[in-house]
């Protein structure tokens, strides 16, 4: 099962970031049998173990909110759901993970309802089909959009990129690095959306030429190589030439 998002470290960063937002909102006293709205929300692109890249979608009711309650969370209409769980913020493998039958389709969304119990986030992981990040020569972007089911406080918008891919915009907030891997996670905060309102952003980045120099590195070394041998080898036979004439 893929997990690549919540075994990065990342996780930590995440729900106490939306915690912190949500303490600035009023308490919520939904009870198990409404709809609770989330504080706030975030979007992040990752690749699992295989490569595969892997949309995560997150909410966090505000911390007070009294358990159990319910919930729902939207995603585009078709998306290949693997995981929807309870995040409890540290041991990933103490998260709780939920049933998806609860599923219905509105317009361009699935939507999933769920009823936490334990935790006040509620995260749902689907595949992507081929890669989200758009590149010509040694430049690129990734574009970020989410729609929200009800009014929302704070929404982030993030990536995970490659060891190799640099981001360019000064605006972004470094949401951590896998240790693994080398990959870091950037996003962009985009304030209070209404729901049914779409946020998008694009975060653009460079390719880091390294393996350019690497290669020219070692073949610099291959030439001097055979140089060197090339005159090792002329030596000896002048000499071996000197002994036999003697």
């Amino acid at each position: 099962m893929t997990k690549s998002f919540r075994s990065t470290g990342i996780v930590l960063a995440i729900v106490v970031m939306s915690v912190l937002m949500a303490l600035t909102m009023g308490v919520l006293t939904a009870g198990a049998d409404e709809i609770a709205p989330f504080d706030s929300m975030f979007l992040n692109i990752v690749r699992d173990d295989a490569g595969q890249y892997v949309m995560v979608i997150g909410g966090s009711l505000n911390p007070e909110t009294p358990l159990p309650v319910d919930v729902e969370i939207a995603v585009p209409k078709g998306s290949p759901v693997f995981w929807m769980g309870e995040v409890l913020g540290g041991d990933v493998s103490q998260d709780v993970q939920l049933p998806q039958d609860k599923k219905r389709t509105e317009g361009n969304f699935d939507i999933y309802s769920a009823t936490l119990t334990r935790a006040h986030d509620l995260w749902i992981e689907y595949y992507l089909f081929g890669s989200p990040f758009k590149q010509e020569g040694n430049q690129g972007t990734v574009d970020l959009s989410y729609t929200p089911l009800h009014d929302i406080s704070q929404l982030t918008l993030s990536a995970m990129f490659q060891q190799n891919m640099v981001p360019t915009e000064q605006d972004l907030v470094h949401m951590g690095t896998n240790p693994q891997t080398g990959d870091s996670t950037f996003g962009r905060e985009m304030g209070p959306v209404k729901a049914g309102e779409t946020a998008s952003t694009t975060i653009a980045y460079t390719i880091a030429s390294t393996g350019g120099a690497a290669s020219t590195t070692n073949t610099t070394v291959v030439v001097l190589i055979i140089v060197i041998v090339a005159l090792g080898a002329g030596l000896m036979f002048v000499l071996l030439s000197k002994r036999m004439k003697k």
